[in-house]
């Protein structure tokens, strides 16, 4: 993406737009034509195509294309400002916007004034329009009483704070310039492979990588960014916002990062399971130490060839540098690095090899369970692993487990062979969640030994001589609280439940603030437990 260094003002000129565009709604509504950007005071919208969604020769829904900018000066979602569902107007009544898919836009946390475009689909009853019955209007609303209620998200500068998208005209010149204005986050410039400093950490980007490492352009769903940080200071530091008085660490807060493409989108570290790698990690930095990380990136729906341009890393100096004895930021503290310059590399995805057919599409979002539950018997890696992570927990375990509705809960993702994600997003602009599924096995052969009397065997397997096993399968057990009633031994350490049974072992990581983490990890354990086969 390519942020905008100043957006254009709001101009007062009659727009010109063929044809004319009739009155809409009145009220709470700006009425806007195609290609016409509406503003609220926190978010700037247009629309730019309308297309039909075919099945074959048989046309099932409209699809429309949309931009959405953040006209503010701090992070944001449009969930954040309590989005309600889109309605996509026709002759003969009004679609509602497909759940999943208004997510992704819904809770894409974009940068001041950052940028996200993405296609929202309309499906007709039981998947079938008449293709003459054209769409009228688009209306985007918003439930401006909560907004006004909250006291922590940015309030709409104008009444009419609804946009109402007349689909029959199109707009040009001034009324198809952005409304509003927000300048980029001020950062110091850098490249690839370049070291930025701002008097507390320094970092650089070294190289950026498909997610998974190994995907194809048909199966990749994110970037992997490949970073080093040190800490300069003389302290011992958290990265985070929390002190630690015993380990005599203080906090950096550190903020966020955004990867954008040259496609004008950006995305949130937090869009990705875990969130933002270095301020999840819970140990502090003496002076001098380093961390090298890959930070996850992924949206929905996801463009491989949408290649990403630069990356933004920000901390919260506001706070930081009002707290009294403690490292201070020089400004600009944040650092924004071009990934077309310097002696780093971004690694496209490899093309699948010609086999004459076409490589078939991913199964879509409302069937991978199916598909995953279909393969859970056959080995998923190369390690031995014979069940398929994404086959133990069902979109209904994961919402009832974390108290959300199934449509928050998004598609299962595969951070690699032996693991499965899932993004669960929280309604009413709450935090999101992510939860984790680590599968492992403990033993390559039987052993005879069955319960507690297989820990020293599970223990002994569990290190650097089972290859591919994960560092934190070997220290779970250490110092950690043991569970009761779950499978053959279990723990919970550092946010993780660790689970073993027989020759398996499984951890949990619910990352977020909806649910207590150990309740809802035992909740689901047991869901996994329960589909684990029988040794």
């Amino acid at each position: 993406m390519k942020f905008k260094a100043l957006f254009f003002a709001a101009l007062i000129v009659a727009p010109q737009i063929i044809p004319a565009a009739p009155a809409l709604a009145q009220g709470s509504s700006s009425e806007g034509c195609m290609n016409q950007w509406l503003f609220n005071g926190v978010w700037r919208a247009r629309i730019t195509k309308v297309e039909p969604v075919m099945n074959g020769s048989a046309q099932t829904g409209w699809q429309v294309t949309e931009t959405w900018r953040n006209g503010t000066s701090r992070e944001l979602a449009p969930a954040d400002s309590f989005m309600q569902d889109q309605k996509l107007v026709l002759n003969s009544g009004t679609l509602t916007a497909e759940g999943h898919r208004q997510e992704g836009l819904a809770f894409n946390t974009l940068a001041p004034s950052g940028q996200y475009s993405y296609v929202q689909t309309f499906f007709g009853p039981n998947s079938s329009v008449d293709p003459s019955d054209k769409p009228k209007t688009l209306q985007v609303t918003f439930d401006g009483a909560k907004l006004a209620a909250s006291t922590s998200k940015p309030h709409f500068t104008s009444n009419k704070y609804n946009f109402n998208y007349n689909l029959t005209c199109v707009a040009t010149g001034a009324a198809a310039q952005a409304q509003g204005g927000s300048t980029q986050v001020a950062a110091s410039e850098g490249c690839m492979n370049q070291w930025m400093s701002n008097g507390v950490w320094k970092m650089r980007v070294v190289k950026v990588i498909p997610n998974p490492p190994d995907a194809t352009a048909s199966n990749q769903y994110g970037w992997r960014v490949r970073q080093e940080w040190v800490n300069i200071t003389n302290r011992n530091v958290f990265p985070g916002a929390l002190p630690d008085a015993t380990q005599h660490a203080v906090q950096t807060n550190v903020s966020d990062e955004y990867l954008a493409t040259k496609g004008g989108n950006n995305a949130s570290s937090f869009n990705a399971v875990g969130g933002f790698a270095i301020g999840a990690r819970n140990i502090p930095f003496p002076p001098g130490s380093s961390y090298t990380f890959e930070q996850p990136f992924g949206w929905s729906p996801f463009n491989a060839t949408d290649t990403p341009t630069r990356l933004v890393v920000t901390f919260d100096v506001a706070h930081q540098n009002a707290l009294p004895g403690v490292p201070h930021y020089r400004k600009p503290a944040n650092f924004r690095i071009n990934l077309a310059c310097g002696s780093g590399a971004i690694v496209s995805a490899s093309q699948p090899a010609a086999t004459g057919q076409q490589a078939a599409a991913p199964p879509p979002a409302a069937s991978q369970n199916q598909t995953a539950a279909t393969t859970s018997t056959q080995s998923a890696n190369g390690n031995g692993l014979k069940v398929d992570p994404c086959a133990m927990l069902g979109t209904p375990d994961l919402a009832s487990a974390l108290g959300v509705g199934v449509r928050s809960v998004g598609s299962p993702q595969r951070p690699s062979p032996n693991e499965c994600a899932w993004a669960v997003a929280s309604r009413a602009g709450a935090p999101a969640q992510n939860v984790l599924l680590v599968m492992q096995p403990v033993a390559a052969a039987k052993t005879g030994c069955h319960g507690f009397s297989c820990l020293s065997v599970v223990q002994s397997v569990l290190g650097s001589h089972v290859p591919g096993v994960p560092s934190q399968f070997s220290e779970a057990f250490n110092d950690a609280q043991l569970i009761s009633g779950l499978g053959d031994k279990a723990s919970w350490k550092d946010g993780r439940l660790t689970v073993l049974r027989a020759d398996m072992g499984f951890q949990l990581l619910v990352h977020g603030n909806g649910s207590p983490a150990l309740n809802t990890s035992e909740a689901l354990a047991r869901d996994v437990l329960y589909r684990l086969p029988t040794p």
